[in-house]
């Protein structure tokens, strides 16, 4: 059985345990995005309203499901192919980005460059990553930063 975003999807309309199930997976999803909504606007702003977009149109259609299970052939025909269309529309695997393959230091930043450098340059760089650049900046900062160093040498190196 194929899995959406980590959850098995029920086999029928008729398995409400199932749309219960993946309506909750599908609002805890959104609530991730929305933790990090700001971020992700900055990031893929396009990627990002697509994803809102499927997740509430899943719902959407989960909640019509349970809300009314006696409906003629010709209305679920409808619902089914509503339904493809959204997928055709929704960000596909390799669109989205992990919050576990993001850098989280600058020495992952090196890493993800395949940037090779000695053993002192490595302290070096620690050393000013933990005491002096993580020290000035939140949490959400230090991100973002990341992600312009990222973005800086795979321009320029």
């Amino acid at each position: 059985m194929v899995q959406f975003l980590g959850v098995t999807p029920p086999r029928s309309e008729r398995d409400i345990e199932g749309l219960l199930r993946l309506n909750t997976t599908l609002d805890w999803y959104q609530k991730r995005l929305n933790l990090y909504r700001k971020t992700l606007e900055k990031l893929q702003k396009d990627l990002l309203k697509r994803t809102l977009d499927a997740l509430a149109e899943g719902k959407r259609a989960i909640e019509e499901i349970l809300a009314s299970k006696k409906e003629g052939s010709k209305e679920k025909r409808e619902r089914r192919t509503k339904a493809g269309r959204v997928r055709r529309k929704a960000p596909v695997q390799e669109e989205l980005v992990y919050a576990g393959d993001k850098p989280k230091k600058v020495l992952d930043v090196v890493a993800l460059m395949d940037m090779e450098i000695n053993e002192e340059m490595r302290s070096l760089i620690e050393y000013l990553d933990q005491e002096v650049i993580k020290q000035k900046m939140t949490e959400g900062e230090y991100s973002d930063f990341l992600e312009d160093l990222v973005g800086y040498l795979e321009e320029n190196v």
